[in-house]
């Protein structure tokens, strides 16, 4: 179980991210592909950035040494990546995100508000309450950072794909994300990783 962490900046736009890794032993080689949007410099309608879901939260000062730092900092915590995506069923999962508005406008000029659904073979298995954004937890204009933990004790294992839905109430017009996530049968007696 390996895990490989990097960072890097690129301009706005639209990306292919490849990852490959080859044994040493028997020359196999392992690749994933996955479409990256970044988010555009110009906006006429609300976008979303990528979704982060993790299980591990560090104090801001914990922060490890080793390694660039690929986390995101929100107040007094780190979300710590999880590139596995594999969660045990006694995890709080930790999605965070950031919503970019249009161009020009301000959060208390717009009626915004957030939806997030968990979805397991093709139809929705959870959601969260629809929640109206009435802070940006930003001091960045245009930007509004949105984190909230969901305990997966009521999660059966398997595969879960979690899509969220941000809507412009003013402007007419949403956005919205999708990430992919497992959920595992907690080994009797553990605890949550954090």
């Amino acid at each position: 179980n390996l895990h490989y962490i990097n960072a890097f900046t690129v301009p706005a736009g639209a990306y292919t991210l490849r990852a490959a890794i080859r044994s040493s032993e028997d020359r196999r080689l392992g690749v994933r592909e996955q479409t990256v949007l970044t988010a555009p410099s110009v906006r006429d309608a609300i976008a979303l950035s990528e979704l982060l879901v993790t299980n591990r939260i560090q104090a801001t000062e914990e922060r490890e040494a080793a390694g660039p730092d690929v986390s995101v900092t929100l107040g007094d915590g780190r979300f710590v990546p999880h590139p596995s995506r594999r969660f045990l069923s006694s995890d709080s999962l930790f999605i965070y995100f950031q919503i970019y508005l249009p161009e020009g406008r301000e959060l208390k000029d717009t009626d915004l508000s957030i939806g997030i659904q968990f979805i397991r073979d093709g139809s929705v298995s959870n959601r969260l309450e629809t929640r109206k954004i009435t802070e940006p937890q930003s001091s960045l204009p245009g930007l509004i950072n949105f984190a909230t933990v969901v305990p997966l004790a009521e999660f059966t294992p398997g595969e879960y794909i979690i899509q969220v839905q941000a809507i412009d109430h003013t402007a007419r017009k949403f956005a919205f994300r999708r990430a992919s996530f497992f959920v595992v049968e907690s080994p009797t007696g553990a605890g949550s990783s954090r």
